[in-house]
């Protein structure tokens, strides 16, 4: 039924925007009036969604209180992650300017591992990241690496969450974190690319590019590094950059 309901909009609005522009006033008028429409069901959804996903979640949260020990050790965990920390992490790696870098490795239990307990809190947030509703979305995703900080899952989305908030010096240091806790090749290209537009948007513009050029060597089948590299070296004064953010809607 949902389904239906949404297959209906979907070719209702496709409709409007395919006609809108050759449509006189009277008819740009009803197009108007059938897109608030549209907007104000879609709305109307999306608050059930909420308060039913929000209800669910006190269920779960209700039967939660005997691992709430277990959270707290683990949310002290990441405030230990500091500037020092990513540094270390990165020397260990091979990964500083001038270090050789390893073969980047498969996926690790981390880049995969969410806790029983927060599955529902990061499907909410994943949706929230789906509809463009980022200050929710960051807002559980920062709950999430909170009390699980080892979750690479959480803070890839919460990175590229707050990329689109424009929060560029948090994503930097997400991303950092990221680069230290996963080997996971497609995630580091992600979190390389990241960091490359960061530098490219505060006119570092050396730094990006090897940025760039170090996300495309880990991960050559992501080429949004590779278009971010051309567009830095050939209009850097016109930057149209690529984080990558979309490569998570299949992730």
């Amino acid at each position: 039924m949902i389904s239906e309901m949404f297959t209906s909009m979907h070719e209702l609005l496709d409709y409007i925007i395919q006609h809108y522009e050759e449509a006189d006033d009277e008819e740009r008028q009803e197009y108007c009036f059938r897109i608030q429409e549209l907007k104000d069901t879609n709305d109307l959804f999306m608050d059930h969604w909420v308060s039913f996903e929000e209800k669910l979640a006190v269920f779960f949260e209700s039967y939660r209180e005997r691992e709430h020990e277990a959270i707290s050790a683990k949310s002290e965990q990441s405030t230990a992650l500091d500037e020092l920390t990513i540094a270390e992490g990165l020397n260990a790696k091979g990964l500083l300017i001038g270090q050789e870098q390893p073969q980047p490795q498969p996926c690790n239990e981390c880049d995969l591992f969410t806790p029983v307990e927060d599955e529902r809190i990061l499907d909410r947030a994943q949706g929230y990241y789906k509809l463009f509703m980022f200050p929710e979305a960051a807002d559980l995703f920062g709950r999430i690496i909170t009390t699980t900080p080892e979750c690479n899952m959480a803070r890839l989305f919460y990175g590229m969450t707050l990329m689109h908030m424009r929060n560029w010096n948090e994503a930097q240091r997400q991303f950092q974190l990221l680069t230290v806790l996963s080997d996971f090749p497609k995630w580091l290209a992600l979190s390389f690319n990241a960091l490359g537009c960061i530098q490219a948007i505060k006119l570092n513009m050396n730094q990006a590019e090897h940025l760039f050029r170090k996300a495309y060597s880990i991960y050559p089948e992501f080429e949004d590094s590779l278009k971010n590299l051309q567009c830095c070296l050939e209009t850097p004064k016109q930057l149209s950059l690529y984080f990558g953010s979309t490569e998570l809607i299949c992730t």
